[in-house]
């Protein structure tokens, strides 16, 4: 699958961007996660999306809190047959999607003129987040944070090779942020990660790690003084981003200020890019089966894979 998607990046974005543009004109549904404890600490997860329009509909599903981690598949059916087109292990997409629409946010908030990422965590999801930033901006230095700073260190040695960026490690976040001109937060953490001072006037924010209401990633002020504040499902958002359920809740801001990332690509007249910015990212399934259908598409062209049916 990663031989199918490399060099195509683009192409992926063009595709969530297009079913996010169908979503915003009500003509692609996007059903929340949800997670069902079945007992010794693991966690079954299912979600689904969808568009008539767009001719599929598919489902993610999972199971967590194993001693492997979690693992899964995206099962997509055609909407004009119903037969399934697609089965695929959803786990090795994971990056891939998020990073494409992280691709896709950036590219309409992020400062025309940027040439510095912060990325803060550089776990599993950095290397895709750092390919999507770099595919819709002309980034020419990566300050690579991480608690650990030997994580960071590793990241840098496998990554360097693969841009023409240069990839410079920080020990602390005032180093990482304070020149950047997008930052991405793809971390684990239960607690903000303390950035606000440090932020320049201009910067847009990428959080793509908290996805329960157990994480947190973004402080309250930063929320509040963010200008534009953008999810990629708001119902799912009202669920588990506590990222801004925290800050709604204290009545720093209110659900009428958050944008769907499909009404936002919808607009007439373009997007205001100044001031601070901010994507936060839950995954949802929509993201998945946008995927899963390009991956369909890709491997029929290119005659890969494994046919299961007519």
């Amino acid at each position: 699958m990663d031989k199918l998607l490399t060099h195509r990046l683009d192409q992926l974005t063009a595709k969530l961007s297009e079913v996010f543009l169908a979503k915003g004109r009500g003509e692609a549904i996007n059903v929340p996660r949800r997670r069902s404890s079945v007992g010794h600490g693991l966690r079954y997860q299912e979600m689904a999306a969808g568009s008539v329009s767009l001719g599929f509909f598919g489902s993610k599903m999972y199971l967590g809190g194993t001693d492997g981690g979690a693992h899964g598949l995206i099962v997509l059916f055609e909407t004009a047959t119903g037969r399934v087109r697609v089965v695929v292990d959803a786990t090795s997409l994971n990056g891939w999607r998020t990073g494409a629409a992280t691709a896709l946010a950036t590219d309409y908030l992020a400062p025309r003129e940027s040439r510095r990422v912060a990325l803060i965590g550089t776990g599993d999801l950095a290397p895709g987040q750092l390919r999507a930033v770099c595919s819709v901006r002309g980034i020419e230095e990566a300050m690579l944070y991480s608690r650990n700073p030997e994580r960071a260190r590793l990241f840098r040695e496998s990554q360097q090779d693969n841009y023409d960026v240069k990839m410079t490690v920080v020990t602390t976040l005032r180093e990482a942020v304070e020149d950047a001109d997008v930052v991405v937060t793809g971390t684990t953490a239960t607690a903000p990660i303390e950035i606000h001072d440090f932020l320049k006037s201009e910067v847009h924010i990428n959080a793509v790690g908290a996805n329960s209401q157990s994480k947190r990633e973004i402080e309250s002020k930063v929320v509040k003084a963010c200008r534009l504040i953008v999810v990629d499902d708001l119902h799912q958002a009202k669920q588990e981003a506590a990222d801004l359920i925290e800050p709604v809740t204290e009545e720093l801001i209110t659900w009428d200020d958050v944008v769907e990332l499909g009404d936002l690509i919808n607009r007439d007249g373009g997007v205001d890019r100044s001031g601070w910015t901010l994507f936060e990212s839950q995954g949802v399934a929509l993201e998945d089966v946008a995927t899963a259908q390009l991956l369909y598409e890709l491997a029929t062209e290119e005659g890969v894979g494994v046919k299961v049916s007519e």
